[in-house]
């Protein structure tokens, strides 16, 4: 076996040499394995391993980086000749590979210029209508938001794709669509307090549907098996989800349906294989000459004066307040003031949406989350508690209610109650004073909430 190692000790604080090495074994072998057992003490390892003919010999060509949280320190190559009667001394080849393939490539990509990207990320709502229109933001970065198909129904609980598009800097397709992704998710966490609604990830689940047939004067039923997914017509593409699941028209015509990277990890190993799978490429090429503009079957923008206290229902239209842009230009501006509060008003917004995602499994659960969100966002001002900090903000709140609220979390988080009944299952429960009640409850404190957070938007977000 011949083997050759450089010494690198790379600072990775700033910038994740390891993610470079990543992405260049990924070009040099289908396979990169992670080795999560520290060794050293305070040692990882990426490993990559593939073929290569030298002189019509064939070997085994290994490449392992060591890191460490905050150093990548070195790279090793080992060559091993397939043929056991292969006598070639392969040292000067092993040399060449390391400094041509490896680290010539690798200091391309640390040193190379980030380019200008426009990608698209989808979110799902549930709502009886979607949201109407094509909206701009140009701030720290340019991002765009519209419904995909503008088409209501009576029934609250039905899904509608909103398309986000964003303008980004970065070295790689890769990356831009990471970055894209965390970018957006954030945009849609602040956008969930602005519309009090929620933005799910999609995912694609095979799930049963009903269709029926007419077969004589009869009509029979029939139950039948899909993996969930939409198309998107303005770009070509199938999608499943953010990650793997987007799907040029012309690749789902072979079948492939996934494109993008997966993961193995062996029971009783600390050891997680990374594979590629489908064509990767094609996605870059769907998105090489996407722009950001208004589409043709866009819909007119549906405006409201003023940030809504009030609570949404999902039988209500969304209206955009006219208030929209200044919104992220003060979260902008709020940012680079006092980034530690920004953190956790950003913290609080993500649990905000998360309370409007988890209030599809539990009052008690959304409630919760609610008053984690509000004691997340009280922490802003640190001399105030919770109750405090919510009859500031909303005086139209008594004592008795909060301390409610706040026992309704507690209970949850440190006992596992659930103070809804959500286990008390009633098919018709209208006739009993107590859940009446507690309907009435949870209408109130979502209002209380709701009215606070939009207040300490309006005074610390929206000031003049």
């Amino acid at each position: 076996m011949f083997t050759f190692s450089e010494e690198l000790n790379y600072e990775i604080d700033k910038e994740n040499y390891v993610k470079d090495v990543q992405e260049l074994l990924n070009e040099l072998s289908k396979s990169v394995v992670t080795d999560l057992l520290k060794c050293d003490g305070e040692l990882y390892t990426l490993e990559s391993s593939f073929k290569k003919e030298y002189n019509e010999h064939i070997v085994l060509i290994r490449v392992i980086a060591e890191f460490s949280k905050k150093i990548l320190r070195n790279i090793k190559l080992c060559l091993e000749p397939e043929d056991p009667n292969d006598k070639t001394n392969y040292e000067m080849q092993l040399k060449l590979l390391y400094h041509g393939d490896i680290k010539g490539r690798l200091f391309d990509a640390v040193n190379q210029n980030k380019k200008k990207f426009t990608l698209r990320n989808y979110k799902i709502i549930y709502n009886s209508t979607p949201i109407y229109g094509y909206y701009k933001i140009n701030g720290d970065t340019k991002i765009s938001f519209h419904s995909l198909y503008c088409k209501p129904t009576s029934e609250p609980m039905t899904e509608h794709v909103v398309c986000v598009d964003i303008e980004l800097k970065e070295r790689n397709f890769e990356r831009a669509r990471s970055l894209a992704n965390n970018i957006t998710t954030e945009f849609c966490n602040f956008l969930s307090v602005l519309l009090d609604i929620g933005f799910y990830e999609p995912t694609s689940k095979f799930v049963n549907f009903i269709n029926s047939e007419n077969e004589d004067e009869n009509r029979i039923f029939y139950t039948h098996r899909f993996g969930t997914a939409f198309c998107d017509p303005e770009l070509n593409l199938l999608i499943k989800d953010n990650m793997n699941g987007l799907c040029p028209l012309e690749e789902a015509m072979k079948s492939n349906y996934t494109n993008g990277y997966f993961s193995m990890t062996f029971e009783n190993k600390n050891k997680t294989f990374q594979m590629t799978n489908g064509n990767i490429l094609s996605i870059e090429k769907a998105f090489s000459k996407h722009k950001m503009h208004r589409p043709d079957s866009s819909t007119v923008n549906e405006y409201r004066e003023g940030i809504d206290d009030k609570i949404h229902f999902l039988n209500q239209p969304i209206k955009i307040p006219k208030e929209l842009r200044c919104f992220f230009r003060g979260i902008s501006n709020y940012k680079k003031l006092d980034y530690i509060n920004y953190t956790l008003f950003r913290n609080a917004c993500r649990l905000y949406n998360k309370s409007k995602l988890l209030s599809m499994e539990a009052a008690t659960i959304e409630i919760s989350f609610l008053v984690a969100s509000l004691e997340t966002l009280s922490h802003t001002e640190k001399d105030l508690r919770f109750s405090d900090f919510v009859l500031k903000y909303n005086p139209d709140a008594n004592e008795k209610d909060l301390a409610d609220l706040y026992s309704i979390r507690s209970s949850l988080f440190h006992s596992g109650n659930f103070s809804f009944f959500e286990f008390d299952f009633d098919i018709n429960p209208y006739s009993d004073p107590i859940y009446c009640e507690f309907q009435n409850k949870y209408i109130l404190y979502r209002s209380i909430l709701r009215k606070a957070f939009i207040q300490w938007i309006r005074c610390n977000v929206l000031k003049p």
